[in-house]
């Protein structure tokens, strides 16, 4: 290391170096305090390919819990299936136990500071080999300790597991989406996009419509060819009414946001793609959403410092009062 702070470049050529020593059917937990941001930098250019798919990348939860709500969601290791009650703090409980030798070390050579360095850290292997029963134990007993809780707490709500894991699933995608933007047409893009859901949706009806009367003139018999007919129809019947109510369902949802209320003609739609009140309506709700975002945001920004004042502010006073 050669440079001050932590740049990407020594966690890369880090993971580089560990991945070529591991076999290729492992997947590896990577906890970093600024994982988010490394694995933002390895898809947007395509760092390391080779070792991408084995990894999982998190933040440590000491520092997890510092970062936006939205990294939290993905990268928090207790909102993760891989980590367990893994904390990733490995690297700063070995950092506690050297800290002693800091003082001396800085009037050292750079020779005697590896020399000490080893020794120490021999030391500690040694030591916490010893405890590694004691270690063990004390882990597994805590762990029992928090399933039974979990499980307690679980058994409380009354919904599945699928249920829970998709809603989940859904608040990552609806709370990682990009604010909205305003844009000179943003009414005549939201008309556009309502008008073509209303093609694909009368389309998709015609076709149920189609597959209904092939269904009613099928002549009744017992025949192989007959039952295989009425079950290849009535498959496709299904298929594409589930695409009719989920059309349907993205049209009201559409509709709702430019507030048209009862249903419009697809002909006075056409007309309307360029009435300047939609406009105006999408860019104060994109306007809205940002200030909402921003205001989250800083809210969030402020209870930290708010909290590590107090913090901070208490521990003086302690000190006077001593």
């Amino acid at each position: 290391m050669w440079t001050p702070s932590e740049q990407q470049f020594y966690a890369l050529a880090l993971i580089d170096v560990i991945m070529a020593e591991l076999p290729t059917h492992w997947q590896v937990g990577i906890l970093y305090n600024i994982g988010c941001q490394i694995h933002c930098s390895i898809l947007k250019w395509n760092l390391l390919p080779q070792w991408i798919p084995q990894i999982v990348f998190g933040i440590s939860v000491f520092h997890a819990y510092c970062h936006q709500w939205v990294c939290q969601l993905w990268y928090n290791p207790r909102k993760g299936g891989v980590w367990g009650l893994t904390d990733g703090e490995g690297c700063e409980c070995l950092w506690n136990d050297l800290r002693h030798l800091i003082p001396n070390l800085h009037v050292t050579g750079f020779h005697r500071h590896l020399f000490v360095l080893d020794l120490q850290i021999e030391h500690l292997d040694h030591l916490k080999m010893q405890q590694a029963g004691v270690w063990l134990e004390k882990h597994v007993k805590a762990m029992k300790a928090h399933l039974i809780i979990a499980q307690e707490k679980r058994a409380r709500i009354p919904l599945s597991d699928k249920f829970l894991q998709s809603q989940f699933e859904e608040q990552r995608a609806y709370q990682s989406q990009p604010l909205e933007r305003q844009s000179k047409k943003k009414g005549f893009l939201a008309v556009e996009k309502i008008l073509a859901v209303r093609q694909h949706l009368d389309a998709a009806r015609d076709l149920v419509e189609a597959l209904q009367k092939q269904l009613i003139a099928i002549p009744v018999s017992d025949t192989i060819a007959t039952r295989n007919e009425v079950g290849e129809i009535t498959s496709a019947l299904a298929e594409q009414e589930k695409v009719v109510s989920c059309l349907s369902k993205q049209e009201d949802d559409l509709t709702a946001i430019l507030k048209l209320g009862d249903l419009v003609s697809y002909d006075n739609l056409k007309k309307m793609k360029d009435h300047p009140w939609f406009e105006h309506q999408l860019n104060m709700r994109a306007l809205k959403a940002r200030i909402l975002a921003k205001a989250c945001q800083r809210n969030f920004e402020a209870h930290n410092l708010t909290g590590a004042f107090r913090s901070k502010a208490s521990g003086e006073l302690f000190i006077v009062g001593v």
